[in-house]
């Protein structure tokens, strides 16, 4: 019973017309009324448990009679499989065997089971994911057979250099120039806002510093004949930190208080240290990136600061290029390696919120990457599948571990104690129904 009420049932009128048939045979050729009432408790069985397959099973009668009343686990099998499901947990029960030295101790044990892992993303809700693993637990290797798998383009951001993907022009963003004021369709106003905003997320500016910087680059929007209230001007080249710098100190030098000075001295520093080449100009074709295949390498920029408004900065590209078209299917997947990185800092955390809440509508999928489950697991609720690998910190065991077994502590110690053990390549996932939790061995062909 604990079986039925975990795996439920699934009645079809024709495996047991079907079955009917065939033990109606038997008992006219065999004329055994035994067997016959055998073959038919089978076929009863097999009616709500079993498989067209299964269905000549009844013409073994009593034999057959325990497998057909055994509920039977039915996955995905459409979309794209990568990997094959080894278990599934579950109480120990008439299904328990086991599963080499990925074991339990708890109530709750790994099921054998042999099945192709699928995700069907035409049928979800969303088309992003989760992948969390420590170090060398295959966590990339995931996240690129995912790519590889889906038929439509991906970019990776890559912060370590780790990718090569032969379909994949792989591109040194430390040799490229992006300007982060680029409007990206936003109006002047708007994005103003927003740089501010980043900047004071990523150097702890403070709420004056922050408005000032704000209404200089709309200064500087204005100087370069883009006006807030006409969108044709929009289109006009944007300026650049090097244009910022140049105003503040004509600024500077016409200010009368010493208050004035010092605010603009307190802004100073940031805009000498963004004046470098690397946000001179804009040489990024975004749509570019965008339709193909492309690895971003920004293990090659030289200071965390500079990498960071990079990224930014092309999410911010991304998001605006997203929003052109609603699209009902997935066209483009977007992975995002150490996603930590960004995610510690505020502005970037509410845009890929953002992303993730947004994206299926206009066909963009996101992977988020990383070790630790700090800053990922607000987007919990937005991921279509959490993907779990290898974790050894205790804290972080604990909390996916509830995660998954939720209120259940006999599953949850489960989980725990699975999560500790698990071998490269092999990772623990809920079905999307959130029924079943299986064990997964990725094929990764190595």
């Amino acid at each position: 019973m604990d079986q039925i009420r975990t795996y439920g049932h699934k009645f079809s009128i024709k495996r047991l017309a079907i079955s009917l048939v065939i033990s109606l045979v038997e008992l006219i050729l065999l004329k055994n009324y035994y067997l016959f009432f055998g073959s038919l408790l089978s076929s009863i069985g097999f009616s709500f448990f079993g498989e067209i397959t299964d269905v000549p099973l009844v013409l073994l009668s009593w034999i057959i009679f325990p497998y057909s009343i055994s509920p039977k686990i039915r996955t995905e099998n459409k979309g794209i499989c990568i990997g094959k499901i080894v278990g599934v947990l579950s109480k120990g029960s008439i299904l328990d065997s086991s599963l080499g030295n990925i074991t339990t101790t708890s109530k709750y044990k790994w099921i054998k089971l042999n099945q192709d892992f699928c995700v069907n993303f035409s049928n979800s809700k969303n088309f992003n994911s989760i992948i969390i693993g420590t170090s060398g637990s295959g966590k990339s290797s995931l996240a690129t057979l995912i790519s590889k798998k889906l038929n439509v383009s991906f970019t990776i951001f890559d912060l370590h250099g780790e990718y090569s993907i032969p379909n994949a022009v792989k591109i040194d963003m430390s040799k490229v120039t992006i300007n982060p004021l680029s409007l990206f369709g936003r109006s002047p106003k708007e994005r103003a806002l927003e740089v501010s905003y980043m900047l004071k997320s990523l150097f702890n500016l403070g709420n004056i510093q922050t408005i000032e910087l704000s209404n200089l680059i709309l200064e500087a929007y204005m100087e370069k004949g883009i006006d807030p209230d006409d969108m044709d001007t929009w289109k006009n080249p944007t300026p650049n930190f090097r244009d910022l710098l140049l105003l503040l100190e004509r600024k500077k030098k016409a200010a009368i208080t010493s208050q004035d000075i010092s605010k603009y001295q307190s802004i100073e520093p940031y805009l000498i240290f963004l004046s470098s080449t690397i946000f001179t100009q804009n040489n990024v074709n975004i749509i570019d990136i965008l339709e193909k295949n492309c690895v971003l390498d920004f293990s090659t920029i030289p200071t965390n600061e500079v990498k960071h408004i990079v990224m930014e900065t092309i999410l911010k590209g991304i998001q605006s290029y997203m929003y052109l078209e609603k699209f009902p299917d997935i066209r483009k997947m977007i992975i995002i390696d150490e996603a930590p990185f960004l995610l510690s800092k505020d502005s970037s955390r509410e845009l890929i919120n953002r992303l993730f809440s947004e994206g299926r509508k206009f066909g963009f999928g996101f992977v988020v990457i990383s070790q630790t489950v700090d800053y990922v697991k607000d987007l919990f609720g937005n991921a279509y599948l959490t993907f779990v690998l290898n974790v050894l910190e205790p804290r972080e065991s604990e909390y996916l571990s509830r995660y998954f077994g939720g209120q259940d502590n006999d599953m949850y110690l489960a989980v725990y104690e699975t999560l500790q053990k698990l071998p490269r390549g092999f990772f623990i996932v809920r079905d999307l129904l959130g029924r079943f939790i299986y064990l997964v061995q990725a094929d990764f062909g190595e």
